[in-house]
């Protein structure tokens, strides 16, 4: 997969890892989604380690 990222707004979406900030990936997971509530931190960073190279 080619990386790549766009601004969208405020937001950036990326494929780029080292454009990722973890944490605050995983804390709109577990406190605003639906989906995720409560999801455990390893769990995401297990989650983007497989699959975003």
């Amino acid at each position: 997969m080619e990386e790549s990222s766009i601004i969208y707004g405020a937001y950036m979406i990326t494929s780029v890892k080292s454009n990722m900030d973890i944490e605050t990936i995983h804390q709109w997971l577990a406190r605003e989604s639906y989906w995720a509530k409560n999801i455990p931190f390893e769990i995401v960073r297990t989650a983007l380690n497989i699959h975003i190279r």
